[in-house]
């Protein structure tokens, strides 16, 4: 098997006599005309998380993805919005809170979902066309909201870059990937269901989870 990799943005397994089966990020794994990628831009408009399963009869051979793979499934996952999440948000936009939504998931998929919680999304972005660094960042997050494909290493310099432009940063995250760009943060907020390193980096961790506790904080 090969774990999943937020760098790859997929995983796979191979099984006797089934051949290797992988499952990944769809705009990471589709050739750039393939047919599919129809289907994934249509999900991904409405918000969905979308993931792709292909199958290849090649064994496993490390971290490579064989030329020989066949689309066999697409995977889609609603996300549940927390209802306290629009709120929330308001009450920071009211108060002069500049707000950047990051995730590693397809850009597209994001600016759906900060749509419906009442964000101005303009023109999200594609942090792969993007450069790792600080100054690679700067501009862009300067100037835009939503940002999908974004590595754990984009994250902690999207903070630094807006540091360096003199704004105090908060950040919020529960996953691993969030871990190095909390503690960079002058304020990280971890969720309580959060991953133990994401925790240990942060220096507020909401115990219930609730979103709605950070007015209050």
């Amino acid at each position: 098997s090969v774990p999943f990799s937020s760098a790859r943005k997929w995983s796979a397994a191979s099984f006797a006599e089934r051949g290797s089966w992988y499952l990944g990020a769809p705009d990471v794994m589709l050739d750039t005309d393939a047919p599919e990628r129809r289907d994934v831009t249509a999900l991904a408009a409405q918000g969905r998380r979308v993931l792709l399963v292909q199958w290849s009869p090649t064994p496993l051979d490390g971290p490579e993805l064989p030329s020989d793979r066949t689309s066999e499934a697409l995977v889609t996952l609603a996300e549940k919005v927390r209802p306290d999440a629009a709120d929330t948000l308001r009450f920071f936009r009211d108060q002069g809170v500049s707000i950047r939504v990051i995730s590693g998931d397809n850009h597209s998929t994001v600016a759906a979902i900060a749509t419906e919680l009442g964000l101005d999304v303009g023109d999200p972005v594609d942090a792969r066309k993007l450069g790792e660094e600080p100054e690679d960042l700067a501009d862009a997050v300067a100037d835009h909201t939503v940002f999908g494909r974004v590595s754990p290493h984009q994250k902690r310099s999207m903070v630094r870059a807006l540091q360096s432009q003199g704004h105090v940063v908060a950040m919020t995250g529960d996953g691993v990937n969030d871990a190095m760009a909390l503690k960079d943060a002058d304020i990280g907020v971890a969720m309580g269901n959060a991953a133990p390193a994401t925790k240990a980096a942060a220096q507020l961790v909401l115990l219930d989870g609730e979103f709605s506790r950070m007015p209050k904080v």
